[in-house]
């Protein structure tokens, strides 16, 4: 077995390995290309199957009239290959160097990474200025195959699409035991005012730094109103935070 893109072979074998022939029986051993040419010890070492074929075998001989041929099976283990080769950020300022290897490549436990010239790759990417262009070399663990050089590019993302960016709505405060201008509200009725997108995801937030997550139903502190911060992400895009404001009148306004 060889690695993708490498056809050079060392077709050298023990013969323990090939016969179980014990004395007086004495068996040798003779290399041939595909095409029955007999291979020097050069070619032996160094057998080049792109040149000479990908099937050669060995002539098992026992003696003059008696010998066996085994044929080698010459496989090629594949060079790791990325999945992608542009990383979208939003906000980030630093990228972890665990979330770059898990983005580009499935069961990133089983490779090492490293720059293209073999050095180190760092615990995290400063994405200050973008794109960024960082070029990497990967190692299968199992089978010590090692990837061309592969350009990963971190890019800024592009914002998710809103159909509307401020949402306003006026309803009543039909609660039964009082009426305070206090009510619960189901913020995710209004999601569709937002966004077309039936796969994009809400957040809510009562404040413009959208430190504090609130969920939906939400009922309001203020009397009468409702100002509410949206944050909808689409699935390969950043998000956009939108604003939805409601007014609450008294059920007897």
């Amino acid at each position: 077995t060889n690695y993708e893109g490498n056809t050079q072979f060392n077709l050298t074998q023990n013969i323990s390995d090939i016969t179980d022939a014990t004395a007086p029986v004495q068996a040798r051993l003779e290399y041939y290309s595909p095409a029955n040419v007999l291979l020097s010890a050069a070619q032996i070492y160094n057998y080049d199957a792109a040149a000479m074929g990908a099937k050669p075998y060995i002539k098992v001989i026992y003696n003059s009239t008696c010998s066996d041929v085994v044929t080698f099976d010459l496989k090629y283990n594949p060079k790791p290959k990325v999945s992608k080769t542009q990383i979208a950020v939003c906000n980030e300022t630093t990228y972890s160097l665990s979330d770059f290897k898990n983005n580009i490549i499935a069961n990133s436990s089983n490779y090492t990474f490293t720059y293209a010239d073999g050095s180190a790759l760092p615990t995290a990417f400063n994405l200050n200025n973008l794109p960024l262009n960082v070029s990497i070399l990967i190692k299968e663990t199992a089978t010590g195959c090692i990837s061309d050089p592969i350009n990963i590019t971190f890019v800024k993302g592009n914002p998710t699409v809103l159909t509307q960016t401020n949402v306003s709505a006026t309803i009543c405060d039909d609660d039964t035991n009082s009426f305070d201008g206090l009510k619960s509200v189901n913020l995710d009725s209004y999601k569709s005012q937002f966004s077309s997108d039936a796969n994009a995801s809400f957040k809510y937030f009562s404040d413009a730094g959208l430190t504090h997550l609130i969920n939906s139903p939400y009922t309001n502190t203020n009397s009468g109103s409702l100002l509410v911060y949206v944050q909808v992400s689409s699935v390969g895009f950043c998000p956009t935070v939108g604003t939805l404001n409601i007014k609450i009148n008294l059920f007897n306004s």
